[in-house]
């Protein structure tokens, strides 16, 4: 089984928190449910922070590094984050995060199994 580190955030009903990730970062809503906001960037002539929601389980992997938002919707919520080593952005890195975020998941599956 892949234990590559990843980091664990937990959010009260309504809390936010932010973060500094990395374009090719994994992060996925573990338990309960998350809103993104993703790193600002400009359109046009303004700026824009794409927005994400994400259920229990599901992935999200950032293609802009920057600040991001991470609020809890009306529950409780944690939030895993895969960085693989280094912080270069690469085909390989991305792959390595994705592959540690299914390993986990795969993991937490079997145990509810039982």
């Amino acid at each position: 089984m892949n234990t590559a580190p990843h980091t664990t955030h937990s959010l009260l009903p309504g809390q936010a928190r932010h973060l500094a990730l990395a374009r090719g970062d994994v992060l996925m809503a573990s338990r309960g449910a998350l809103v993104l906001r993703a790193a600002p960037r400009w359109i046009a002539e303004g700026m824009h922070s794409p927005v994400h929601r994400l259920g229990e389980g599901e992935f999200h992997l950032v293609e802009e590094s920057g600040w991001v938002m991470l609020e809890a919707t009306s529950s409780a919520a944690d939030a895993c984050v895969w960085v693989a080593s280094g912080r270069s952005a690469g085909a390989a890195r991305v792959a390595h995060a994705a592959q540690a975020a299914r390993a986990w998941l795969a993991g937490r599956l079997r145990r509810l199994a039982f």
